[in-house]
């Protein structure tokens, strides 16, 4: 037996036995480093995950722009002033918005983005670094940065309201929130997760990203995993 079923072996072994019967590698649980495993730095565990029965689910991808010399584009400003016409408002939130943007956040994305933002706030990163998109009053839409341990070049978590999509809010706000980071003086804005060819990764194409690291969500059925081991 190989070291990397040493390792793991005993620990599939432990979640088989609570009725555990499959295994993502790496989704997404609150707080992750990666989104999943990046095999051309990692082809050895990508060769060991594969004979293990784990299959590709999915291709998430990091991406990052330059923020040196970036300025709004005049579209963008011109589609905000538009929108703020049919009474739409895009601003920086006050203390007392804050729970309707958690309220957002948890019931319309995951959870630890809720968690994300009173984490960045509790450690003093200001408000200043938030975007909320409205529409008679109720939170449609925002954008952050520094979210994740007070790293300030990191983009995210971003969000609109799913009715909504296609109005151009999450372009908004995108660019909104790149503005203030290059206000900051930042010279990148980079994140872990998106999918290349989903509507999020176009619209981060047009806004200039490009991808830097590709990721495999993986997928095996412990029974298969198990079994293979126990023979």
């Amino acid at each position: 037996m190989g070291s990397g079923n040493s390792c793991c072996g005993p620990l599939w072994t432990f979640y088989w036995m609570r009725v555990v019967r499959s295994w993502t590698s790496v989704a997404t649980p609150p707080n992750y480093f990666v989104p999943g495993l990046e095999a051309a730095a990692y082809p050895d565990g990508d060769l060991f995950l594969r004979r293990a029965g784990f299959e590709v689910r999915g291709e998430p991808v990091a991406m990052d722009r330059t923020l040196v010399g970036y300025a709004m584009p005049a579209d963008v400003v011109h589609l905000r002033d538009r929108r703020t016409t049919e009474g739409y408002r895009f601003d920086i939130p006050t203390e007392g918005e804050i729970p309707a943007l958690l309220s957002f956040a948890a019931n319309g994305f995951a959870p630890d983005w809720a968690d994300a933002i009173r984490e960045s706030l509790r450690h003093g990163h200001g408000l200043g670094r938030i975007r909320v998109a409205w529409r008679h009053d109720q939170v449609v839409g925002f954008a952050m940065y520094a979210a994740y341990r007070g790293i300030a070049e990191r983009f995210g978590p971003f969000g609109v309201d799913g009715e909504l999509r296609g109005a151009g809010l999450g372009k908004i706000l995108l660019h909104q929130t790149l503005s203030a980071m290059r206000a900051e003086g930042l010279h990148t804005a980079w994140f872990l997760w998106t999918g290349e060819v989903s509507p999020a990764g176009h619209l981060y194409r047009q806004a200039g990203f490009s991808v830097t690291r590709r990721f495999q969500l993986m997928r095996a059925d412990l029974a298969a995993i198990t079994t293979s081991l126990s023979q």
